[in-house]
């Protein structure tokens, strides 16, 4: 349930983030953005998902920095920090574009078939 809501601010966040803005603002907020996003498994599985990422983002890591998302999310942040205005609405356009393509209400299977052995526990045995 939390990572439900925490997938939801991440997208109500995103959209709330308006290009006219001053990208100090932008930058500061892509932080954040960026956090939930890398460590949340609904958009990324595995580490090697992000290289796709990164490819899109147009930013290069060598291969032992997508064995730990820890590493990988010190790396992203260091690079936001060095961005241009330019740079800042690309990173923000493929975050936006990336909790669209899988924010559109799906639920993984592995998701619903852990909340349904749950419920089924709990109708098998009860609540004491």
């Amino acid at each position: 349930m939390v990572k439900e809501s925490q997938n939801f601010l991440l997208e109500n966040d995103l959209k709330e983030i308006d290009t006219r803005t001053n990208p100090a603002t932008i930058q500061y907020k892509l932080y954040s953005a960026y956090v939930n996003l890398l460590l949340s498994h609904k958009y990324f599985q595995t580490n090697a998902d992000i290289k796709e990422l990164t490819n899109k983002l147009d930013f290069e890591l060598k291969d032992y920095v997508f064995k730990s998302r820890t590493l990988l999310i010190a790396r992203f942040m260091k690079k936001i920090q060095t961005l241009d205005s330019e740079q800042i609405l690309l990173f923000l356009s493929v975050a936006k574009e990336i909790v669209q393509e899988n924010g559109n209400g799906k639920i993984s299977k592995r998701a619903v078939t852990k909340t349904s052995k749950k419920l089924s526990a709990i109708d098998k045995f009860g609540r004491s």
